[in-house]
């Protein structure tokens, strides 16, 4: 039997799955285990799939589009004002099937397995410079409690330090001087990690078209969005596209 649209409520291990007919009654609205879920949408016939855009969506949204379904991914926010009653995962898995059959929404793009390659690196990297952050401003908490305050930036705090450890004038006592040395050590590692990460990016970045094709265009270049007018920056080639961290 052919169904106007699935709904399904993603989880980690029992899926909510929901399905309407043409008339857009309720066919049914069961769990399902993950084990069973390929299983369960291969059997179906080609439809449309709805899902919110959470965690596991755009693995899940590849996969369907593999069996011949027609994926869209709804931003959670659109999902939320369908949500009648208390909290339960029937009711959402039909919030879903409603709200994606609303006009003008506007779904989310499925990622590629590159895209989300990326997407990973790019956040074990931010989650590096949150580290190297921390690392520098605890240095300076430390010996600011000695009397030694510290330049701020990163680059300037890993230039002073060995300085300011050299300085036998300074306040600071023999184990705040080994602390510092170690977060030296450490802040050094995390940034040679970051540059790493950060060179990775760029590598599997090169192997996106519409990276490519970004990088072709030339500086100050317009292009219009959604009827707005939109004006691209400044680019130096030499430089990458992803910001480099501290």
């Amino acid at each position: 039997m052919k169904h106007k649209l699935i709904g399904i409520d993603l989880a980690k291990n029992v899926f909510q799955v929901c399905a309407v007919n043409q008339a857009g009654k309720l066919v049914f609205n069961h769990e399902v285990g993950r084990a069973r879920l390929g299983e369960v949408m291969t059997s179906q016939d080609p439809t449309q799939v709805a899902m919110e855009a959470c965690a596991s969506a755009h693995y899940w949204g590849r996969k369907f589009e593999r069996m011949g379904h027609h994926v869209i991914l709804i931003p959670p926010q659109h999902v939320q004002p369908f949500v009648r009653g208390g909290k339960s995962d029937a009711r959402d898995a039909l919030a879903i099937v409603e709200a994606a059959q609303r006009p003008k929404l506007h779904p989310v793009p499925i990622k590629s397995v590159l895209q989300q390659d990326l997407q990973s690196i790019h956040r074990v990297r931010s989650q590096c410079i949150a580290q190297i952050s921390a690392a520098g401003n605890q240095i300076r908490g430390i010996a600011r409690e000695y009397g030694v305050e510290l330049k701020s930036g990163i680059h300037a705090l890993v230039k002073h330090i060995p300085e300011v450890l050299e300085d036998g004038e300074n306040e600071l006592t023999p184990v705040v001087r080994q602390l510092a040395s170690e977060q030296l050590e450490h802040l050094r590692r995390l940034r040679l990690r970051s540059e790493a990460l950060h060179a990775r990016m760029i590598e599997l970045a090169s192997q996106d078209p519409a990276y490519c094709r970004l990088l072709e265009l030339p500086a100050g270049a317009t292009w219009r969005w959604s009827g707005r007018r939109l004006s691209l920056p400044r680019l130096d080639r030499q430089r990458s596209l992803v910001p480099k961290g501290p």
